[in-house]
């Protein structure tokens, strides 16, 4: 009878801190839409997130939590740094108001569909057991697979990631893709080692953390070192213990320094220019180049009013071919709204290699506009969801959703086609093959136990 009182007094709690949610959004996009203020329309976004993170208890593995912070800091640096007079250009008020409004639009779209529902983690660790052996030795293959990329940069003469990007060499495609598949076997292997020793093991992350570095000092890439935290915060928080709303608090703030930070040492071994950004200026280096490029980037549609532009051809389409044919060293779709973005604004930035990103409430702004916009976030929500609530029971989805935050939060500044490609290439082929071998692993152990229990018995 206690149980039983007891989860309904959870659940009422939750209805009401539901209804308080959604009472905020409310209040807050009066606010929003009604005055045309920079300003205020920054300061409503910063209290949703405090609303978000408030209705969820601050639980690091809710979409709430990780989601609502990094999808308002892409969508309001930009405009962070032109009120205060860090951002020395053109540019008009209008249009950048109305950009903050329809990226509003985007983030409620994602809280409704997703809900601040929580759910415990009934997770057994037990489940890959088997797979272990797989995974390290994928690690191992995939360790290799760096160490030849980070050999081919050093010795090609490459000296930003510019001209790195601009390198067809088959062995970077094979180092790119070993990135994303040592961090998967990482994962999996860290999982195991506390499920046997419960604590972490400290060597281990600690050369993963170098390697990491590495590769940001040769050939430019920080997301390697930012998934690798990300999901070493996350497992430690399921497996060993819930992290404090201080320390959460304080590794994001300390994690916002060293995004600008790490900006400045890519490329450090093979760069003879070490300019690198003005680290005096504590609002650039804390709001700047990362985190600029959305904001920036559907600012320039909306100012230039491509509102349904693709409505007629929607870039849906493309977004599923170019995540179904383009397989590991396979090039089927190349069209990307990335790309074209690129190509349009930027194309002199593309011939050398580099680009400007792009934006995930952009593609959903060129297609239907307003409504393009919520269609985009709900489909984003809907994929978050389900990984999220599948992960709650089943081991390789939760590290399937662990893979996908990190990525989620880069799709920010990308596109959906950039989304559906990582969770078809990097996460359901991956742990589809993991699941496979390790099954038919565990049926032939199983299988000669029971034959040596048969033969013994004959005897």
């Amino acid at each position: 009878m206690i149980s039983i009182a007891n989860e309904a007094n959870s659940s009422n709690l939750s209805i009401l801190k539901y209804m308080l949610l959604n009472s905020c959004i409310i209040v807050f996009s009066v606010f929003v839409f009604y005055f045309d203020s920079i300003t205020l329309i920054l300061i409503m976004n910063v209290l949703l997130i405090l609303a978000s993170l408030w209705v969820v208890k601050f639980d690091i593995t809710h979409p709430y939590t990780w989601f609502t912070p990094f999808y308002v800091l892409y969508t309001i640096s930009f405009s962070l740094l032109f009120i205060t007079n860090n951002l020395l250009v053109y540019m008009d008020i209008s249009s950048l108001i109305q950009s903050l409004r329809l990226s509003w639009v985007g983030l409620i779209t994602f809280l409704f569909v997703v809900s601040p529902k929580r759910y415990i983690s009934r997770i057994k660790k037990s489940n890959i057991t088997y797979s272990i052996s797989v995974a390290n030795t994928l690690l191992i293959v995939s360790l290799i697979g760096i160490m030849l990329m980070s050999l081919y940069v050093l010795q090609s003469g490459a000296g930003s990631k510019k001209e790195i990007a601009l390198s067809t060499s088959p062995i970077l495609t094979l180092g790119y893709y070993s990135i994303q598949i040592y961090t998967l076997s990482y994962s999996m292997i860290l999982i195991s080692n506390l499920k046997r020793k419960e604590k972490l093991n400290r060597w281990f992350v600690g050369i993963t953390i170098l390697i990491a570095l590495l590769v940001i000092f040769v050939v430019g890439e920080r997301d390697f070192l930012l998934r690798i935290t990300v999901v070493t915060l996350l497992i430690v928080n399921v497996f060993v213990r819930k992290l404090p709303v201080f320390k959460l608090v304080s590794y994001g703030v300390i994690g916002l320094f060293l995004i600008g930070i790490l900006q400045n040492l890519k490329n450090l071994f093979v760069s003879s220019d070490r300019a690198g950004s003005d680290q005096s200026n504590l609002m650039l280096t804390i709001f700047g180049g990362e985190f600029t490029s959305s904001g920036r980037n559907f600012y320039t549609l909306v100012n230039n009013n491509l509102d349904s532009f693709f409505s007629s051809n929607t870039t849906l389409i493309s977004d599923i071919k170019y995540a179904l044919l383009n397989l590991p060293f396979l090039q089927g779709e190349t069209f990307t709204p990335t790309a074209w973005f690129n190509e349009v604004f930027y194309s002199e930035y593309v011939s050398s290699g580099g680009g400007k990103g792009f934006t995930l409430v952009g593609e959903g702004y060129l297609n239907y506009g307003v409504l393009g916009i919520v269609m985009w976030f709900a489909i984003l929500a809907f994929l978050v969801r389900l990984f999220y609530l599948r992960s709650r029971t089943n081991i390789y989805w939760f590290i399937g959703y662990i893979l996908l935050i990190p990525m989620t939060i880069y799709c920010m500044r990308a596109d959906l086609a950039i989304l559906l490609s990582f969770i078809i290439k990097y996460i359901l082929l991956p742990l589809c093959l993991i699941y496979i071998i390790s099954y038919l692993n565990k049926n032939y152990n199983n299988g000669k136990v029971t034959l040596k229990k048969d033969l013994k018995n004959e005897r």
